[in-house]
């Protein structure tokens, strides 16, 4: 057999366990591939099937000498499924791996460039099983990246199986087609091998020792002195319209894509490392690229919180495309070994699953930011092409120390609320290490505001001179402007200071902070001005659970009671583990007046969670008059796990007045954030026409109307 190439033997090579033909999927496939093939290529493409273990290759054979030239092809299709990535068998050790490393020394590399810029990679991989963690990882560590597979994979709840032809017969809905799948398979080896023939970098001009340029793909042609004139004007003539008219193609072509593309979510870097313990380092390193990206004004950028929820799933691109309303996609993986690591990362086109571009290094920890910024240069530069983006990614490092950044990275893992105090030891080890990390300083004044425990004028305290150490070592730093917001707004109740500062972090970040569309809302009574702040960072962050279950909540302040249940439902459709969306939900249905249906609600929560739900529980059973189960219910509630402003509210529905301002005294007294929304929390209705709660409106320090 010879191969379209001189000097390869075949042109594809299948791969296969021999369990995964014993019902002839494999056989099948082949036979379907290669009619496929005569009616997509001209040519005659020749294919290495072992069709015949028994006469095939074994393990007995010479597998060097057996394989030596059947392996020089130029494209090898492994059938991955739930056997073939076993580092023990014959395919993966004598075919996968022996492919892999010898494509990479050949002339053409395993990755090649196609015609249209995109990269691709000549193991082409065919996917019968959803694989197992560990299998999707040995397949990533070899090939030093992320697996990009054309599936056929039945698609069923509860079921495992390859996809075969007679399941097009059978056809549901949103089930995909054995048919279509092989034409994208046929149309995959169609574009490798037409890059293979006519490899990009041929088309590159060369300088001859002469000095003459010429063009590898052709002949060198002498100038010939006996032209006439008016045969070259009309040469030039002709040039000059042609060039007009790929000028014009090529406008029109970037106006569709800037208005469709401008697009990109960047998903966490997969941890392959051997310990699987750094998979903060490759959060990290995907939220500081995202970080760059947003700074391209004519890039959209999806949110940290949308892309990181796909993290550890497996993914369908163009479901996720539809999800986050993108058209490219970033992934990645990082490998650490001591102080080496390796990163590699591909932007994906979600349309079509083509490689954009794809890059792999392999450097010290001390080149960590080189490669973070050479990567946004790399998409900035690619989206140039088609978006006419103009951004470039100058920077100062951060740190100078990998250490103190690796600390940093941990403290950000772990930050969240409630969990100040766990991350408080590698903040404060970052700053040891380099004491003019920025960076490092805001992450540990974030740890004060979630440290659990203190109170606000504690966590004041704490958070102010960390916060002027940011602003004194990075003055252009937005986060100086955010975490002055926070301490104003939440904590001191400096409202002049706290519009300042706002005003000055939006000019560095447009889209409006989650405590500000809330406070917007609830202490100005701007119902929907919240609203639609809550839809601009939805825009940018399309699935983030906590923005959809919040403006939920506001929907319903608004009493559009149907679209709050409806935003609410997304961030439980996202993750129906995320017990703070039932309780708000329970909250929307209680403020309905439905308070059956808030009680069987709260009841979800019981077996995914142990937040404390005494407080919506109390508020439905009193609304709906069931006050002897409120009373039984009050009995048996540990108040010391209850603030201020939430005891005062129980004491009210129970008809406890006096019981009920003493406690709301003392939450004002602690500068409960709770305490500022009264003028628009329905929680309040019972008592709202009380003199004394009029009187006590009176006191509390709302911000003036004109802010």
């Amino acid at each position: 057999m010879s191969s379209l190439i001189d000097g390869f033997e075949y042109d594809i090579f299948i791969s296969y366990r021999h369990n995964d033909n014993l019902d002839g999927w494999v056989t099948e496939f082949v036979q379907n591939l290669e009619k496929e093939l005569r009616g997509t290529i001209k040519d005659s493409i020749t294919l290495y099937f072992d069709s015949n273990p028994h006469d095939g290759l074994l393990e007995t054979h010479n597998v060097d000498k057996s394989l030596e030239g059947k392996l020089k092809c130029l494209i090898f299709i492994p059938i991955l499924s739930q056997t073939y990535c076993d580092p023990k068998s014959f395919a993966w050790q004598h075919e996968f791996v022996a492919f892999n490393k010898l494509a990479k020394e050949d002339q053409f590399g395993r990755d090649i460039k196609l015609s249209n810029g995109n990269v691709a990679s000549r193991i082409l991989p065919i996917k019968i099983h959803d694989l197992d963690a560990e299998d999707k990882s040995s397949i990533e560590n070899e090939i030093g990246g992320v697996i990009r597979a054309i599936d056929f994979i039945y698609k069923s709840g509860g079921v495992n199986r390859p996809l075969n032809s007679k399941d097009d017969e059978v056809r549901t809905s949103g089930k995909i087609l054995y048919r279509d799948q092989v034409n994208k398979v046929a149309n995959a080896i169609k574009e490798i091998i037409t890059s293979l023939k006519n490899p990009v970098a041929r088309t590159t001009r060369s300088r001859l020792p002469d000095g003459q340029a010429t063009n590898n793909n052709q002949p060198t042609i002498k100038p010939t002195r006996n032209r006439k004139p008016f045969i070259a004007s009309i040469i030039l003539v002709l040039l000059i319209l042609a060039g007009y008219f790929i000028y014009q193609q090529w406008a029109t072509n970037i106006e569709q894509l800037t208005s469709q593309d401008k697009s990109i979510a960047v998903l966490p870097f997969t941890d392959m490392s051997p310990g699987k313990d750094q998979e903060y380092l490759g959060d990290g390193i995907a939220e500081d690229i995202i970080t760059a990206l947003s700074r391209i004004k004519e890039l959209k950028v999806i949110g940290r919180t949308s892309s990181f929820q796909f993290k550890g799933e497996k993914i369908d691109l163009r479901d996720l495309g539809e999800k986050l309303n993108v058209a490219t996609v970033l992934e990645g993986s990082i490998m650490k070994s001591g102080n080496r690591i390796r990163i590699t990362a591909q932007l994906i086109n979600v349309s079509d699953g083509t490689h954009i571009w794809s890059e792999r290094y392999d450097r010290e920890m001390d080149d960590i930011f080189a490669i973070q910024d050479q990567i946004s240069k790399a998409i900035s530069d690619k989206m140039k092409i088609s978006l006419l983006g103009n951004t470039q990614h100058n920077r100062e490092r951060p740190t100078s120390n990998t250490e103190a950044f690796e600390n940093y990275l941990r403290g950000q893992h772990i930050l969240s609320p409630g969990k100040g105090a766990e991350a408080i030891p590698f903040f404060k080890r970052a700053i040891q290490l380099d004491s003019n990390y920025a960076d490092a300083y805001a992450g540990l004044t974030m740890s004060y505001f979630f440290y659990s425990g203190m109170n606000n004028a504690a966590r004041a305290e704490k958070m102010i001179p960390l916060v002027q150490r940011v602003r004194e070592l990075n003055p252009e730093s937005s986060s100086s402007y955010a975490l002055y917001y926070v301490i104003y707004s939440a904590l001191n109740w400096d409202w002049k200071l706290a519009d300042e500062e706002y005003k000055k972090y939006l000019t560095f970040n447009p889209v409006p902070q989650t405590g500000h569309a809330l406070r917007r809302a609830n202490l100005y009574g701007d119902i929907k001005g919240g609203i639609e702040e809550f839809k601009l960072r939805l825009d940018s962050d399309p699935i983030n659970k906590q923005d959809l279950r919040l403006i939920g909540h506001l929907y319903a302040l608004d009493h559009q009671y149907g679209k709050a249940k409806e935003m609410i439902n997304k961030a439980i459709e996202i993750d129906p583990y995320y017990a703070y969306s039932y309780s708000t939900l329970a909250w929307v249905c209680v403020a309905a007046g439905e308070f059956s249906l808030a009680l069987e609600t709260l009841k979800k929560i019981e077996a995914i969670s142990s937040i404390d739900t005494h407080v919506i529980r109390m508020w439905a059973l009193t609304k709906a008059n069931r006050m002897r189960e409120a009373q039984e219910l009050y009995g048996s509630i540990d108040f010391k796990t209850i603030d201020f402003e939430s005891r005062a509210k129980i004491e009210f529905w129970l008809g406890n007045l006096d019981e009920g301002f003493r406690w709301l005294d003392k939450a004002l007294e602690e500068r409960d954030n709770d305490v500022l929304s009264i003028r628009y929390n329905p929680e309040y209705d019972v008592v709202r026409d009380h003199p004394r709660f009029k009187n006590f409106i009176k006191k509390v320090p709302f911000p003036p109307n004109n802010l």
